[in-house]
């Protein structure tokens, strides 16, 4: 495994297995981006853009939703809400999420930071993205605590219990429990307690998270044209969670001086 500190994972939601061929359905952040992918992309992807759907209008919605229906599987390369709302909207197609983070990177920092106890804030269906992230803290001596629920109603039953015992808490990025009412309760309770809240992004900083983290959207843009092609063979698109080049790490520099926290080298 590289642990070069500009690397970025990225780490597959997988709802069901591969098909053995496949028409794969590529979803992109944006227009650029899609004319990278397509110029990439076999015959058996179909790549769409994500940027100009908006998710209040039921026709945008219904031909984006109707572009997928065909699909076998879909593969999501996006920041921000797209992956998470395609998992619940997509009724019988596989989804995989690139998560827009580098988690090697996020660990290596919660090491160096000295945080031993992480509780990590996820939605049911994202049980293998856990253990993966998982299996990578045990090797940096890091406890991960899982908090899963379901809605946003099991938050504030699930999340004060573990704020006692933990130095971080970690959102897995579905848009639940990174836009709205859930999201406001997680930077509320975490500053509360002076816990550091990690977040998928860097925008997310400037609304009260300690540590965002982002990847660069053309490499991820890049692995996942790779990852679609190589679904549409039949490969499973987890086996494909190498490191891609461009994550970066953003800290909280008023939080961190107010809580006495020590950044590392690399966070800007």
């Amino acid at each position: 495994m590289i642990r070069a500190p500009n690397l970025t994972v990225a780490v597959f939601l997988a709802l069901a297995p591969p098909a053995s061929a496949a028409k794969i359905t590529l979803i992109v952040a944006d227009a650029e981006q899609a004319r990278a992918a397509s110029a990439r992309a076999g015959p058996d992807v179909s790549v769409r853009a994500f940027d100009r759907i908006s998710l209040g209008d039921p026709i945008e919605k219904g031909r984006l939703l109707a572009s997928v229906q065909g699909a076998d599987r879909v593969v999501s390369a996006t920041r921000g809400k797209a992956c998470g709302w395609l998992t619940h909207e997509i009724d019988g197609t596989p989804v995989d999420c690139v998560m827009p983070y580098d988690a090697i990177q996020v660990l290596d920092f919660a090491r160096a930071a000295g945080w031993r106890r992480v509780a990590v804030v996820h939605r049911t269906g994202y049980e293998k993205v856990y253990a993966r992230l998982n299996a990578r803290a045990r090797e940096r001596g890091i406890v991960l605590v899982a908090v899963r629920v379901d809605g946003i109603r099991e938050l504030p039953e699930a999340l004060p219990r573990v704020l006692k015992t933990v130095q971080a808490v970690w959102i897995l990025g579905d848009p639940l429990l990174t836009e709205g009412a859930a999201f406001d309760y997680l930077v509320e309770s975490t500053l509360a307690r002076r816990v550091p809240l990690i977040g998928p992004g860097a925008d997310l900083v400037a609304r009260g998270v300690f540590l965002g983290a982002d990847s660069d959207l053309s490499a991820m843009t890049r692995h996942a044209v790779g990852l679609a092609n190589a679904a549409a063979k039949g490969a499973a698109p987890e086996d494909g969670a190498e490191e891609v080049p461009g994550g970066r790490l953003v800290v909280n520099r008023v939080l961190a001086r107010r809580w006495g926290v020590s950044v590392p080298g690399g966070a800007k």
